[in-house]
């Protein structure tokens, strides 16, 4: 059975409402005036509906503008807009927060998960622990929210079997990002807690943050260091950079469509079976950090 999607929200800067819908949905000639030109391009070297998800579609949307609300669904392909977000609970399987402002993340998904739906927030979850923890709470069910950076399910931002032996002992890495630390420190933290496994307890952060320029360096038990930094303005891809006993590792981010599809299919089988999400302690030991950057 074909699960039903509701998308929630858009915020400046953040055009998932098009592109996450788009993944499921396939898009029509409208999509070509997307106020993110990025989005069209790399949908257009995808075929659809091979290339799509195809198990799953996003069938309703509400955003706070309903011109916006209108557009998407005429991009995307969504059959339904509503006028209030409460409209879609009892017509949806599964809700889509497509926004990245946090603070807004609680109040937004309550609808939802007193529901019972599985519900899917954009990144980051929040920037403290105490407000993850809350919305969390929230849960009827273990495995009901799910929130992650879909850069840590971008093959080509995590390190290979390969890559692992040429750098032998993890010993330090860095992490570049463009945007604000709030925002965005979450799409490189993530796909290096992957990478680098379990470490241990942090056992020591130091903050520097000037000129729009936030980084945190980090310290495990076991000795790994790693520095993430977010550049505001700046124009580069994300990036970490490995150093081992052996030799470094350079991986550079670049195939958004691949790590939404992947990210969006995650959230699928999650809701098709709960006890696959396994990202809660991921979700707050990056939590912890972004946290420490503030």
């Amino acid at each position: 059975m074909s699960l039903k999607f509701g998308i929630l929200g858009i915020t400046p800067g953040n055009g998932h409402p098009y592109s996450w819908s788009a993944i499921f949905n396939g898009y029509g000639p409208r999509m070509r005036y997307c106020p993110y030109p990025i989005i069209p391009a790399y949908l257009g070297t995808h075929a659809f509906p091979e290339d799509g998800i195809r198990d799953a579609r996003v069938t309703h949307i509400w955003t706070q503008d309903s011109a916006a609300s209108r557009d998407i669904a005429a991009s995307s392909n969504i059959e339904t807009v509503v006028e209030k977000l409460e409209d879609m609970v009892d017509h949806i399987d599964g809700l889509l927060l497509a926004r990245d402002d946090y603070d807004n993340h609680e109040s937004r998904c309550m609808p939802f998960l007193a529901a019972g739906l599985p519900v899917y927030v954009d990144k980051p979850l929040a920037t403290t622990i105490g407000v993850a923890e809350r919305i969390y709470r929230h849960q009827l069910y273990d495995g009901q929210v799910f929130s992650c950076s879909a850069l840590r399910f971008a093959p080509e931002f995590t390190l290979s079997e390969d890559q692992r032996l040429a750098l032998g002992q993890l010993r330090t890495a860095r992490v570049e990002l463009a945007g604000t630390w709030e925002r965005y420190s979450i799409h490189g933290i993530e796909p290096l807690l992957v990478s680098a496994g379990d470490q241990g307890e942090v056992v020591h952060f130091f903050r520097e943050k000037k000129h729009g320029k936030t980084s945190l360096s980090v310290l495990w038990e076991s000795g790994f260091e790693a520095t993430v930094t977010t550049t505001e303005g700046a124009d580069i891809s994300p990036q970490i950079l490995f150093f081992g006993s052996h030799g470094h590792v350079k991986l550079v981010f670049h195939d958004r469509f691949n790590a939404f599809k992947n990210a969006l299919t995650a959230f699928v089988r999650i809701c098709r079976n709960p006890e696959r999400n396994a990202t809660r302690d991921l979700t707050m030991r990056a939590i912890q950090i972004i946290e420490n950057g503030l």
